[in-house]
């Protein structure tokens, strides 16, 4: 973070694919981006827009979502 705009990110997800599932689309969005509920709201959608579930498992992706928006706010909570 640099004058409240985020100039890097890394960001992955394990146990979700055969191996740690590293987000880039998400890294890429939010860098230069103001740390926001909405802007990290965007970037989980972003992200799981393109995963493919089995019949299953479909609850798994807005367990994605979440997880992800969780992570960020937390981790900006810990940089204020």
């Amino acid at each position: 973070m640099k004058s409240g705009t985020i100039t890097k990110v890394g960001l992955a997800m394990g146990g979700v694919a055969h191996k740690p599932w590293k987000l880039t689309k998400a890294e890429e969005f939010l860098t230069g981006k103001k740390p926001t509920a909405s802007n990290f709201e965007e970037a989980a959608e972003m992200e799981m827009k393109d995963a493919k579930p089995f019949e299953a498992n479909k609850y798994k992706v807005e367990m994605g979502k979440n997880a992800i928006v969780r992570a960020l706010t937390q981790a900006y909570e810990r940089e204020v």
